[in-house]
């Protein structure tokens, strides 16, 4: 089996997010206890002064069940943010499926045809050269395309799967992505949305596989190659022409927005894809065919 950067965002789904947990959590606690001091509720003279000893005495004392008047909103709150903060993580149905389509075409059992059509989808594959050029014009850098798709290794398997991906650019300790909207609308779009989570994923993985610290993606406004429309109405024709040359006439910072993701995060969420792609490994290689029969049922009636 291999996990393509491209899809990584396939397997990432519901990934539990225990920073926000935590932050919620140390708020809905000390809500909790200035509300319990305010209150009756605490012995004369007891004074717990850690948050270990604060948690035993809710427990020791039952209110976890039982809340007193007053504080169940409180209680609420505190067990709802423990309990996720203390839950592990898992894989979600999505990455299953998605793991499920894999496994039938590796075994002959899925259709995967191509007519040789060209459609606006592939705008991007075809003007990456170009939009190269035009990011090195931009940032006043000497980038080529990359050429090379590398392999990774999954520790710790059974079975000698892999994380694979070829990205766009590979500078000094940088991996840059190039993506082409196909108009000015989407540009707009994607500029005001930033790095979206299939995105996202994507670089973090391509930095797993060079060993960098650093990622970003570059939006690119770029015209739409013949080859996509010529077989389309005159009446559009006309209008893409229209569009190529309005796009010509932006400067060209005009037409490129760059986000970048912090060295920080790309450590933290290098190890939650390689944890996920372990956990992806160890279900694919446990799957059969009645398995994924069972199972898409079981997703069915949900």
């Amino acid at each position: 089996m291999t996990l393509r950067a491209s899809s990584m965002s396939r397997i990432m789904g519901h990934y539990p997010n225990y920073q926000s947990y935590k932050e919620y959590f140390d708020k809905a606690k000390i809500a909790l206890f200035n509300k319990l001091i305010s209150k009756p509720f605490v012995p004369e003279g007891f004074a717990p002064s850690t948050d270990e000893e604060k948690h035993q005495y809710l427990l020791d004392t039952g209110y976890f069940e039982t809340p007193p008047q007053g504080t169940k909103k409180y209680f609420t709150d505190y067990s709802k943010w423990h309990q996720k903060l203390n839950t592990d993580d898992i894989l979600p149905d999505g990455a299953k499926n998605y793991l499920h389509d894999l496994f039938l075409k590796e075994h002959g059992l899925a259709l995967d045809l191509s007519f040789g059509e060209i459609s606006g989808m592939q705008k991007g594959t075809i003007m990456e050269d170009k939009a190269i050029e035009l990011v090195n014009d931009v940032y006043g850098e000497y980038y080529l395309k990359n050429e090379d798709r590398l392999h990774y290794i999954i520790e710790h398997v059974t079975f000698p799967d892999t994380i694979s991906g070829e990205a766009d650019i590979i500078g000094d300790n940088l991996i840059r992505d190039i993506k082409c909207p196909q108009d000015m609308k989407s540009f707009i779009k994607h500029s005001a949305k930033g790095i979206e989570s299939n995105y996202h994923w994507q670089l973090i993985t391509y930095c797993i596989l060079w060993e960098v610290d650093n990622a970003c993606i570059d939006f690119c406004l770029m015209p739409t190659p013949p080859v996509v429309f010529e077989n389309w109405s005159i009446d559009n024709q006309n209008k893409v022409r229209e569009f190529n040359s309005n796009v010509e006439l932006l400067y060209n910072t005009q037409r490129v927005k760059t986000f970048y993701i912090s060295p920080e995060v790309i450590a933290q969420d290098k190890i939650k894809v390689l944890k996920r792609a372990k956990m992806a490994s160890d279900y694919y290689n446990n799957l059969t065919l009645n398995k994924i029969l069972q199972e898409q049922f079981d997703y069915d009636e949900e």
